[in-house]
């Protein structure tokens, strides 16, 4: 049931009418008759006592109902009084119309035309008794038909006034929920997590059955970036040519309703509706929010467009930093000259190493020679063809890392099985083929449960074993100078 007002507020104004007519009913009673003068005092006392009480009386903890019993108590009074205290017959119709505009306040729609027959009785019964005049008596139509509008007119009003203060608090929430879902949103660093994120705030603040992201990858092509309540398989794509309308969202200035034909996704919603959102950020557009709900596919007003364009801008912004934020890392840990990661990026792979990983140290046979023979040119060439050697032999699992000048360091996960060495004689093979100008030494150690400095320190000493026992450039017999070991805690 709605409430324009709090039932406390609707006892505290009952409280107020019983007082006030308490008060002139005491009033009217002092010029009464002497019979009829006790009968309105009685009355007078005790509607103050009733509105002394109903001021007290803990009505919000109560159901509404209860606060339509104070209608039927003041029936019974205002009739008792006209009945047999003082009756004017100019001034009850007033207490009717009071009555009323009570219950047109305080209660639903349609109670005042619920209560006409109980009031019909409590205003015949004064007037037929006191005054028995027909045409009195036919007063009751006039007087109730004016009470009756009167009380649905204020209930009317009420209704409006409380789904108008409800839209605004329901608002006023909503505007909380975008101010908090940015400040999640611009607090996340985890570009994996951003778009589960934006999918599972935009689910709650735009009240969807289920909500999907999707990222452009640019060529015409969508891929699953996060999703809540959808079975969807995160890293899938979507291309242009299974679903046109939806990649022409992109370029959409505000929501887009689709259909399910316009989906090559699977349905969350029976008989639902659909909804695209370009996240945008500035004059790009990172890919699209994806909502899907069971009533209808686009906003019901202006206020939930922008609201639901506010929070796609929010999210634009956030994987738009997220992406470049990735792009610096990525380059800050990258070599530029041979492409491999650099020093910083192998002391964050190193810290992960686990047992049985191997650490092979690469190191460039007599490459100063080249530089001061060639020049830095040729040298430069010499270690990109190198990075892009390294970048080629080794599984997507290991690193190959530029650790100096012209040394390398390879983590292979998990490498005794694959027998450490004929990865390296495998690697000076794809070497020879590829026409670098210098050749290399190598020194391996496969890690245990020891300290990675340990490890790391072996593989070194094991590298200039192999440089002292000659370096590959002068073995003829197409040996690798390599030496192993394995690190002890």
């Amino acid at each position: 049931m709605t409430e324009a007002i709090s039932r406390g507020v609707a006892g505290r104004m009952a409280a107020v009418l019983f007082v006030a007519a308490g008060l002139s009913s005491a009033t009217v009673a002092l010029a009464a008759p002497g019979e009829r003068r006790l009968p309105s005092l009685i009355v007078a006392a005790l509607s103050l006592a009733i509105g002394a009480g109903c001021w007290f009386a803990p009505w919000d903890r109560w159901p509404r109902e209860r606060t339509l019993w104070l209608a039927g108590i003041a029936l019974v009074l205002m009739s008792t009084a006209a009945t047999f205290g003082a009756y004017g017959r100019y001034t009850y119709a007033c207490y009717f119309l009071v009555l009323f505009a009570w219950i047109g306040v305080t209660q639903p729609r349609g109670t005042a035309t619920r209560f006409l027959p109980a009031a019909a009785i409590a205003y015949l019964l004064p007037v037929l008794h006191v005054e028995p005049d027909p045409d009195a008596a036919f007063a009751v139509i006039e007087v109730l038909a004016m009470a009756a509008a009167l009380g649905e007119g204020l209930a009317w009003m009420s209704s409006l006034l409380y789904r108008s203060q409800a839209q605004n608090v329901r608002r006023l929430i909503e505007l909380r929920e975008l101010v908090h879902s940015g400040e999640l949103l611009a607090r996340e660093t985890d570009g994996s997590r951003g778009p589960g994120l934006i999918a599972e705030l935009g689910s709650q603040l735009l009240h969807a059955r289920a909500a999907a992201v999707l990222l452009h990858e640019g060529a015409g092509s969508l891929a699953v970036g996060g999703h809540v309540r959808w079975r969807l398989e995160t890293g899938s794509h979507i291309t242009e040519a299974e679903a046109p309308r939806l990649l022409r969202a992109l370029g959409a200035e505000g929501t887009v309703a689709l259909d399910v034909a316009d989906l090559p996704l699977p349905q969350p919603v029976k008989g639902g509706s659909y909804l695209a959102v370009p996240l945008r950020a500035g004059a790009s557009t990172q890919g699209l929010l994806l909502l899907a709900s069971g009533g209808a596919g686009s906003p019901t007003g202006a206020y939930e467009e922008h609201l639901v364009m506010a929070f796609c801008a929010q999210a634009g912004l956030m994987l738009e930093r997220l992406h470049a934020t990735e792009q610096l890392e990525a380059t800050s840990l990258r070599d530029e000259l041979t492409g491999l990661g650099n020093r910083r990026y192998g002391d964050r792979v190193l810290s992960r190493v686990q047992p049985d990983d191997v650490l092979v140290m690469l190191d460039l046979d007599r490459f100063k020679e080249l530089n001061d023979t060639s020049g830095h040119p040729a040298g430069d060439d010499a270690l990109r063809l190198i990075g892009g050697l390294l970048l080629r032999c080794l599984r997507e699992e290991d690193h190959a890392i530029r650790w100096g000048g012209d040394e390398f360091c390879l983590v292979l996960r998990g490498a005794p099985g694959l027998e450490p060495e004929r990865v390296v004689q495998r690697l000076r093979t794809a070497w020879d083929r590829s026409r670098i100008p210098v050749t290399f030494s190598a020194g391996i150690a496969v890690h245990t449960a020891c300290p990675i400095e340990v490890t790391l320190a072996l593989a070194d000493q094991e590298l200039y074993r192999a440089k002292e026992a000659g370096r590959l450039a002068a073995v003829t017999d197409n040996v690798v100078n390599i030496h192993t070991a394995t690190s002890v805690a």
